[in-house]
Parts: C-alpha cells; sequence; structure tokens
C-alpha cells in the first residue's frame, strides 16, 4: 500500500514537472514579425518563430542573408542580435525592444522593422 502511494506520488511529480517544463520552454520561443528594407526597397518581409538565444537565418531577395537572435532582457523586454549581409552590405547591430510594440530601426540606407510577441502567453 505505501509503495502504491510512493508511486501515484512520483508519477504525479513527474507529470507537474513534465507540465512546467513544457510550459517553460513556450514561453522561450518568439514570433518575429520583421520587415527589412535597402534604399528604400523592401528585401523580405519574414515572420520566424525563434528559439531564446538561437538564431534563425533567412535569404531576403536571394541576394541577402538576415539573421535573428532573441533573448529575453526583463519582463517586457528582449534583446536583439540581427545581422544583414550582401551584395557589399554588412550590417551587424543589437537593440533592446519592446516586446508586442512595433520597433523601428534605421542604419543609413537600411531599416529593419520588428514586432517581436512571446509564443505561449
Amino acid at each position: 500500500m505505501i509503495r502504491r502511494i510512493l508511486m501515484a506520488l512520483a508519477l504525479s511529480l513527474s507529470v507537474s514537472l513534465s507540465l512546467s517544463v513544457s510550459f517553460s520552454s513556450l514561453a522561450d520561443t518568439f514570433r518575429v514579425t520583421s520587415e527589412v528594407s535597402l534604399q528604400g526597397e523592401v528585401l523580405g518581409a519574414p515572420t520566424l518563430m525563434i528559439d531564446k538565444a538561437e538564431a534563425e537565418r533567412v535569404m531576403l531577395a536571394d541576394k541577402y542573408q538576415f539573421s535573428v537572435k532573441v533573448t529575453p532582457h526583463d519582463a517586457a523586454q528582449v534583446l536583439v542580435d540581427f545581422s544583414l549581409s550582401g551584395e557589399g552590405y554588412e550590417t551587424e547591430s543589437q537593440a533592446i525592444v519592446d516586446l508586442d510594440k512595433a520597433a523601428l530601426l534605421t542604419f543609413g540606407d537600411q531599416t529593419f522593422s520588428f514586432l517581436i510577441n512571446r509564443v505561449g502567453d
């Protein structure tokens, strides 16, 4: 009888631990809606699902590589590391961006817009 109770408690603990891990994983995924422009021309507007601190890369206009990495900064903001390379352009930068609010960043003739949402909230 005691053995059954202990097994039931262990199973219950295992299930709750699995649930908390899976919810934690969802909270560490971000939906990044972006648009990249160069000299006023939109190169692309990819929407990416990005796991915390993992970089995602996409090709834009078949000539440029765009890379984005998102790391939580605090409860309302994230640190975004991003780069654009190709056709003589090499841009690498980072910015702290508010979650759920559009951000527009301009560097000379390059414009980057981001809307970042935490998935699972």
